[in-house]
């Protein structure tokens, strides 16, 4: 990447950080989390000049890059929001929500599948893919 090509990326990055800081203080005003700011400034940018700028070749790497690289820093805030006691005390309802969320959709995808006239192997493979 070059050096004009790196400032590109560095002023169209400090466009979108500007953007999600002001809609997230914005957010925040309403009494609506500002990280929900960056989310919508980076759901709206896919569909403007900006974000077409961003998808072209010199700049998509790195850009995709700097984006899954934003996606661990999310969830790494989100995790360090949860309430360690809340979720103990809250664990049987979270255990069971995970086995019937994984397993109704496993036995629907195979249950459908098999009324459909496929094999169990096809079954089997379709309710997989329909677990979450």
């Amino acid at each position: 990447m070059s050096e004009t090509q790196t400032g590109e990326l560095l002023l169209l990055l400090a466009v979108l950080f500007g953007l999600a800081f002001a809609l997230g203080g914005l957010l925040e005003r309403w009494r609506i989390p500002g990280i929900l700011g960056a989310l919508f400034v980076a759901m709206a940018a896919h569909y403007t000049p900006l974000g077409r700028e961003l998808s072209q070749a010199p700049l998509y790497d790195a850009f995709t890059f700097l984006a899954e690289l934003g996606v661990l820093f999310l969830l790494f805030f989100i995790g360090m929001q949860i309430d360690l006691k809340e979720m103990r005390s809250l664990s049987r309802d979270i255990v069971w929500a995970t086995v019937l969320n994984t397993a109704f959709p496993f036995l629907f995808g195979v249950a459908v599948m098999l009324w459909l006239g496929y094999g169990w192997v096809v079954a089997f493979v379709i309710g997989l893919t329909r677990m979450p």
